[in-house]
């Protein structure tokens, strides 16, 4: 959860990703879900990562496993907050659209840089337009429930630098 425990618990049954945090937790206790990470999705469409990207989706479709979580690194220059990476960001969602499972998305130092300028960092609003886009989780750590299994997705970027004690201490 985000800071404040407890008390977000109502919000986040309420939030922008109220849907998907539901349809995980209504899932059965023998779920299935696939990883994939370090996708480094370049602007040029050909370009080999994009290729292969798009061949996960199409195993992972083939598949049909309940969720699938990125584990990170989705872009190869989201970090950076500009134009390349913004384009980069859209470009993931244009082929992430097309995964069947619910999408998990988990931030990686690629995607807000190795150690954040904290909540602030030109990086973030990317990866969080990216979520929104998809609708998918809303922000770069939260919590789920699906079936009798509890999962926590952690922004290791922010959670190091030195304006994030409170997001520290909540963990």
């Amino acid at each position: 959860c985000e800071p404040g425990g407890e008390e977000n618990l109502a919000e986040q049954a309420d939030g922008p990703d109220a849907k998907v945090r539901k349809k995980l937790a209504e899932l059965p206790d023998d779920f299935t879900f696939a990883i994939v990470s370090d996708v480094h999705l370049q602007t040029d469409p050909e370009h080999a990562w994009n290729q292969k990207f798009k061949l996960s989706i199409e195993k992972i479709n083939e598949i049909n496993p309940d969720f699938v979580v990125l584990m990170g690194d989705l872009t190869d220059e989201g970090h950076k907050g500009n134009e390349v990476a913004r384009a980069q960001y859209l470009d993931f969602s244009l082929l992430a659209a097309d995964l069947k499972p619910v999408l998990v998305p988990v931030v990686g130092n690629h995607d807000a840089g190795e150690v954040s300028t904290g909540p602030d960092d030109p990086s973030r609003p990317l990866f969080l337009e990216m979520e929104a886009r998809l609708e998918t989780f809303s922000g770069t750590y939260y919590s789920f429930d699906s079936g009798k299994w509890h999962f926590v997705v952690l922004d290791t970027c922010l959670l190091y630098t030195s304006d994030a004690a409170d997001e520290r201490s909540s963990v």
